[in-house]
């Protein structure tokens, strides 16, 4: 979540014994052997104070545990949980507001806290490092993970957010921090250098890579906090692996911040979020040519959306009113509600393994 953005909010079948990780891990990581499984659940906690939490939902029995890392640890993950990224055996849990990257095994066991960041966002392994995107430095930083000393950093558009690995590139989007940025960064991991900037349109917020190997990033459009007669709206984008892109899908109404896309398990559909802040949630199929028409589940306003990437069952975060304790949807793969399941304040990420 951004810093900021609470203040403008008025208001599965299985336990998995090998590692499945979130659609927006988006890496290529070793896979682990048994440890914590479940579906993970990034509690962002309450902004300023306090610290995010780690719930841990077991599909098979529906049971919940609450605050894995703090019970583990005996100590707190940081402000503002962000997100969720397997490295090595076992995890890295990236703290935005505190400036924490925590490294722990597979049995959420405390190994190592990267503090030198002031803004981490997101994570991925690749080979031997691990790569985390930066809102303070507008960057990538290239973190070893045999000593967890950082290498290089590569300098990115503002407020570096999603990260996706395809092959030797990753793609990066830019959100524009607490602006407003337009670009689509791909570097090469070999150099460690930006090798290409794509401008798209505003905010580009979150991508996928699909069964054929082409770049969806979706972006919610330019928000102008202080006159909304100015908000721009958002598109959804399709690019091939070389940037060019193959299609641009305009949402037509600029008070939508669409976000928080993710993809089925066989990489032909697209689900996300009508707005970033709370909303419904929508599909499409990759080939489609037009956004959809109507929400494909709707009577909700989730804050968080996450797809299994094997069994494609769904699961929406319902934050309620961003102080309580929030709570989860599961949905099956066709769309019934399987149940619903406490959480912490804020669920605000899903991590699969």
């Amino acid at each position: 979540m951004k810093k900021f953005s609470r203040f403008f909010i008025t208001g599965l079948a299985l336990s998995f014994f090998v590692a499945c990780s979130s659609d927006d891990d988006n890496g290529t990581t070793p896979t682990p052997t048994q440890g914590k499984t479940g579906v993970f659940v990034a509690n962002e906690g309450p902004f300023g104070s306090g610290s995010g939490t780690l719930s841990i939902y077991n599909p098979a029995d529906g049971s919940v545990e609450q605050d894995a890392f703090g019970t583990v640890n005996a100590q707190p993950i940081g402000n503002i949980f962000q997100s969720i990224a397997d490295v090595n055996d076992g995890f890295a849990f990236v703290a935005n507001n505190s400036g924490l990257v925590r490294i722990t095994d597979k049995n959420l066991t405390l190994t190592h806290t990267i503090d030198d960041l002031n803004s981490p966002r997101y994570a991925l392994q690749s080979g031997d490092y691990l790569l985390i995107s930066d809102w303070a430095s507008n960057s990538v930083h290239f973190y070893r993970t045999s000593d967890w000393s950082q290498e290089t950093s590569v300098l990115c558009g503002t407020g570096p957010e999603h990260i996706l690995r395809q092959g030797d590139h990753l793609w990066v989007v830019n959100t524009g921090g607490f602006g407003v940025d337009s670009v689509l960064t791909k570097i090469s991991l070999s150099s460690k250098s930006v090798s290409q900037s794509i401008t798209l349109t505003g905010v580009p917020n979150s991508l996928v890579e699909d069964a054929s190997g082409n770049i969806w990033v979706l972006c919610s459009g330019a928000k102008d906090w202080n006159d909304p007669s100015n908000d721009k709206a958002g598109a959804l984008f399709c690019l091939n692996s070389q940037g060019d892109i193959l299609k641009r899908l305009d949402f037509s109404n600029p008070s939508q911040a669409p976000g928080k896309m993710s993809i089925s398990a066989d990489k032909k559909t697209l689900y996300w979020l009508e707005n970033s802040y709370g909303g419904a949630v929508f599909k499409m199929d990759v080939n489609d040519n037009q956004l959809p028409a109507s929400a494909y589940i709707g009577g909700s306003s989730f804050y968080s959306l996450g797809v299994h990437p094997v069994t494609n069952e769904l699961f929406a975060g319902d934050a309620k009113d961003f102080a309580s304790a929030g709570e989860v949807k599961h949905y099956a793969s066709n769309g019934n509600l399987i149940r619903t399941f406490p959480v912490g304040i804020i669920p605000g990420y899903f991590h699969f393994r």
